[in-house]
């Protein structure tokens, strides 16, 4: 064999393929089964799983108390830069590492060529979406949820690192389904779940045209035989029946004349007479009242503020009253029965003496400071704890309320208008409890069933 040539075959980084030596001598060693093929593949692949391994410096390490390998890998969207990711088999981690480390020097070497896009990932286009979806929407509670729903469903699933451009129908259908059975969900919470995969790839195919034209899981169907199906609760459990909202209002009004300051008895005696949410009964105004004809007109509610930074986080700023409500069905005006104007006419005489004001607001505290929601609810825990029934929120009371006038024959739509539903599905099956107890209820069918005479046998 020609010898002319100095070559060191194990260091590939000295051999020149062009070298017909070269050439000819791994054709010889390949021929003669001096090198298997199979043995070279494996040996290269070993080779280039130990230098992505090598990339990573964090310690991998097993938690005696999980029972699984854990890591932490590079993470620019975490405030520390880091994400933990765990497996109960250290092989399995490493893959994920592995994984990691190969996408991540794709996208860089695709970032240099200009082709970045080509391997965008939901991970990275999480955090544009959501500030494109907060510039749509003034209710910051909105975003939370939606923020708090990527934390739970996505970001530790594996799907949110996968090229955009290389996700498929079976993928998504698979995930999809297996989130569904894994965590029990309702048609409600997938629906919500969902809707940050649905959108984010409508915004991917309307932004980058480059890596999809197409949303691939808006073919993704869920049959609803897979949804954990609700029960609904027990009407005991959600409104207040006539004798308990009753002793609720006999307390609260007295409560009200041995303190003439505090003012949340009024608010609840109040509410029992319109349904409100808790939001809307403390945003109230006397502006907002139309005494000629005795109707008060809903238009804003409390609400928590949040505020979304540049990296997606969102953080709680605090509670204040925001200029419109839950809904554009939301937006209504009710009628003032006789209960109603007199608790409002105490309010007002109230405020007067002390002087309590607070920018028009009708319910004010001592501090000359609009009430907030959750001291009502507080107030009427109390109330129930001291008349010894479980504990209702203000949401019980509207749901007394909405339950009353189904029981009074109000037509549905008027019903639903009066609560601010879009749907009148949404007060039919979540607002219609039995306010009877058992007693009154068999006297009811005991009147409503014509006797039969029973002959002797």
């Amino acid at each position: 064999m020609n010898n002319t040539y100095n070559v060191e075959i194990n260091n590939t980084s000295t051999i020149d393929f062009n070298n017909p030596y070269i050439i000819e001598t791994l054709q010889y060693a390949f021929s003669s089964g001096m090198i298997h093929m199979e043995d070279v593949q494996d040996d290269m692949r070993k080779a280039e799983r130990q230098r992505l391994l090598n990339m990573h410096t964090n310690s991998i390490f097993y938690s005696e108390n999980e029972k699984r390998w854990k890591t932490t890998l590079p993470d620019e969207t975490k405030k520390n830069n880091r994400r933990l990711i765990a497996r109960k088999n250290k092989t399995d981690l490493e893959d994920l590492i592995i994984e990691f480390y190969k996408e991540k020097e794709e996208k860089e070497k695709a970032e240099q060529e200009g082709r970045y896009n080509e391997y965008m990932t939901l991970r990275d286009v999480f955090p544009d979406w959501l500030n494109y979806k907060n510039c749509q929407t003034q209710a910051s509670s909105y975003i939370r949820r939606i923020k708090n729903d990527w934390n739970r469903y996505y970001e530790h699933d594996s799907i949110v690192d996968i090229p955009i451009k290389n996700l498929t129908y079976i993928q998504l259908n698979t995930w999809a389904h297996n989130l569904v059975k894994n965590n029990s969900l309702t048609s409600k919470q997938y629906y919500n779940m969902s809707m940050i995969i649905r959108q984010a790839l409508d915004y991917v195919a309307e932004e980058y045209p480059a890596v999809i034209t197409d949303n691939t899981f808006k073919r993704v169907k869920i049959k609803s035989r897979m949804f954990r199906k609700t029960k609904k609760p027990a009407s005991e459990t959600q409104v207040f029946t006539d004798a308990d909202k009753q002793a609720i209002c006999d307390l609260a009004l007295e409560k009200y004349k041995k303190r003439p300051k505090s003012i949340s008895g009024l608010a609840i005696v109040f509410n029992f007479h319109l349904g409100l949410r808790v939001g809307e009964l403390v945003a109230l105004k006397w502006s907002d009242i139309d005494y000629d004809r005795n109707r008060i007109h809903i238009q804003r509610m409390e609400s928590a503020q949040y505020s979304l930074d540049k990296e997606g986080e969102v953080t709680k700023t605090g509670v204040g009253v925001v200029e419109y409500t839950k809904s554009d069905a939301g937006d209504r005006e009710l009628y003032l029965d006789d209960t109603a104007r007199s608790i409002l006419d105490m309010v007002r005489k109230r405020s007067m003496k002390y002087n309590f004001y607070d920018d028009d607001y009708i319910f004010v505290n001592l501090y000359s400071k609009r009430l907030k929601g959750g001291k009502i609810n507080e107030f009427l825990y109390d109330l129930c704890d001291e008349i010894n029934i479980g504990r209702k929120s203000t949401h019980k009371i509207r749901k007394t309320y909405i339950s009353t006038l189904f029981d009074g024959g109000l037509n549905i739509d008027k019903i639903r208008e009066i609560a601010g539903h879009e749907d009148e599905k949404t007060s039919l099956h979540n607002y219609c409890f039995d306010r009877r107890e058992d007693k009154e209820t068999e006297k009811l069918l005991e009147s409503l069933n014509t006797p039969v005479s029973i002959c002797q046998i």
